[in-house]
């Protein structure tokens, strides 16, 4: 049932695509196989609980593009509820459009769906981010179009303590900013290689990274100054 659900919300996006009169296939610069995803979205509910019970957590793709990531964690498991956010506004009208087809499609197919909704959001517009975003407890970042330093910043402001956020290849620096004392740290809890096949390439190799939220400042993080060359920032 995974298979054949990954499948025919696949099929759908690209349908919503051809029909949609504000799609521009420029805007889709990376989306991210289901497979490599279930896995690592597995791990993070795993670290944040111990019986891998996900019924009390809220799952976010950050920078959700047309939607599939988020309607296939929703079809993979049971959450409290899964949240997709995207700024560019053809994206998100196709991942609202492919929502309303997998909501049909889920019935047909008899797959359980977790509540999902989506939002068009700019993850740097600090207070409606937060507003988004507060009760998030596991995220996924992928090919988002910020520096690794940006969205650290603007996630670090809009996630609660405690958040859960699997990137990839992408680093989250703890950036100092002025008045920025009471902002959490990302501390760094692992990291592995996943290989990923974008589209038709070949199969590349990345690393997947597992970071949480904390008050504290952790002894595992990733300073920005190791990602910026002294003199540069």
């Amino acid at each position: 049932v995974a298979a054949r659900w990954d499948a025919a919300t696949a099929g759908i996006l690209e349908v919503e695509r051809s029909t949609s009169a504000c799609y521009d296939d420029a805007l889709t610069y990376g989306e991210f196989p289901a497979a490599p995803f279930a896995e690592l979205v597995e791990s993070a509910v795993s670290a944040r609980r111990a019986d891998g019970d996900a019924s009390s957590l809220t799952f976010c793709d950050i920078g959700s593009g047309g939607g599939r990531l988020v309607l296939s964690a929703a079809a993979g498991r049971h959450w409290k509820a899964c949240v997709g956010v995207e700024l560019l506004e053809p994206l998100h009208e196709v991942a609202c459009q492919l929502h309303t087809a997998a909501l049909e499609l889920a019935a047909r197919l008899g797959v359980p769906l977790s509540p999902c909704r989506f939002a068009r959001l700019d993850v740097e517009n600090a207070e409606a981010a937060a507003e988004a975003l507060r009760e998030v407890d596991v995220a996924f970042a992928f090919a988002t179009c910020f520096d690794d330093a940006r969205a650290a910043s603007a996630l670090r402001r809009a996630l609660p303590v405690g958040a859960l956020v699997v990137t990839i290849d992408a680093l989250m620096p703890n950036v100092e900013h002025e008045g920025g004392a009471d902002l959490p740290f990302f501390a760094l809890l692992e990291s592995g290689p996943v290989g990923v096949a974008i589209g038709d390439g070949e199969q590349s190799g990345h690393t997947a990274h597992l970071w949480e939220l904390r008050a504290e400042r952790p002894e595992r993080s990733i300073d920005y100054a190791v990602l910026v060359p002294a003199g540069t920032h």
